[in-house]
């Protein structure tokens, strides 16, 4: 597991705390020998990583930080009802991280504050790999069609409009994933923040999130073949109906490209991946970073298969994505100068080749 703490301006990698298992960054180990007897004594015998609800979360460690650091800060505690009745079970954890008497009134106090204001760090694939407090960032409301992104690179989060906002306007920000259908967005805004969104989407598709029972089921049937990494199985499966949402569809794709990546199927993974643009297109904002993202995916891929033909058509979606991350990521962003680079380098394999005399047949 990897914690990046703004708190502490620490990386930490941890694997395990036990007496047989540590593994220890040299710099992270003044802040991590407090905590490392407490997550052995909560669950010796599990890895950290196992989902078990009493293995101790980012939030948990970010909070025992934060009271030893003796902490105290003004910020919102936005928390909705459903998500203080789940504070209990984090508060004995850390509890047990601290092993020393501490102020649970203070103590919950600040998980509830941090619940709701912890940015979780996300790297290129913008896959969650650690938490942080960001305070100036926190102060940022919430759409569901937002005027701004907040993207990381390592630890440094940075706000980037993605739309021009006139003088005066709000920054807006997403606090969940805008793939997700209305009706799961507003579940957990409500659940962690406390609030409904009334924003214009969700007016609008709130009429339209009607999804079938069976379809859903044979979603979350395919999500757990992906939990026991049954990628031939995903395969496998039947494409679902072609009258269920662009949110399903989003997810279907999602797993069948993640499925066909795992086993080499190139090809048939950069059909998907083209599919999920169009798809991300339809559903999401103009400049939202997974469509920059997957336009990337598809030109590396079609860059795999090495033809001319492919060569020519990676062109496309690289020149697209390097426009796309330019906006959402920055033009000096890493993931941005990739791109460019693919591009470059298609370019330039496709003169070279161009410039390849046939052979002479006689």
């Amino acid at each position: 597991m990897v914690l990046w703490n703004q708190l502490s301006g620490s990386v930490m990698h941890l694997t395990m705390c036990s007496d047989h298992v540590c593994a220890r960054q040299r710099n992270d180990w003044l802040q991590h020998k407090a905590e490392c007897q407490g997550i052995a004594a909560i669950q010796p015998h599990v890895p950290i990583a196992a989902i078990q609800p009493h293995v101790p979360t980012d939030t948990m460690r970010l909070v025992v930080r934060a009271l030893q650091k003796n902490v105290r800060s003004d910020v919102k505690d936005s928390l909705g009802v459903i998500a203080k009745e789940q504070v209990a079970e984090q508060l004995l954890g850390v509890k047990a991280l601290l092993r020393e008497d501490f102020d649970g009134g203070h103590a919950y106090d600040v998980l509830c504050k941090l619940i709701c204001n912890t940015f979780s760090i996300c790297d290129g694939e913008m896959v969650a790999i650690g938490a942080g407090v960001y305070i100036q960032c926190s102060q940022l409301n919430h759409s569901c069609d937002p005027n701004c992104v907040a993207l990381f690179a390592g630890k440094t989060l940075t706000v980037r409009a993605i739309k021009d906002i006139p003088a005066g306007d709000q920054m807006l920000i997403s606090y969940v994933d805008l793939v997700d259908s209305c009706l799961d967005r507003r579940s957990q805004l409500k659940k962690v923040y406390g609030f409904v969104c009334v924003c214009v989407r969700c007016l609008v598709e709130e009429r339209e999130d009607k999804e079938t029972a069976e379809v859903m089921k044979e979603l979350e049937y395919r999500k757990s073949l992906k939990a026991t990494r049954d990628w031939k199985g995903i395969v496998g499966c039947h494409q679902l109906s072609p009258h269920c949402t662009v949110v399903t569809a989003i997810r279907e794709s999602e797993l069948m490209c993640e499925a066909q990546l795992e086993l080499g199927m190139w090809k048939h993974a950069a059909n998907t991946a083209s599919t999920l643009v169009d798809l991300y297109r339809r559903w999401l904002f103009q400049y939202h970073p997974l469509i920059g993202l997957t336009l990337m995916k598809l030109g590396k891929l079609q860059r795999v298969e090495g033809t001319m033909q492919q060569l020519k058509a990676s062109i496309t979606p690289l020149t697209q994505a390097v426009h796309c991350l330019g906006v959402s990521h920055g033009p000096t962003h890493p993931l941005t100068r990739e791109a460019q680079e693919m591009l470059m380098d298609s370019d330039s394999e496709l003169m070279n080749r161009s410039s390849v005399p046939l052979a002479d047949n006689h």
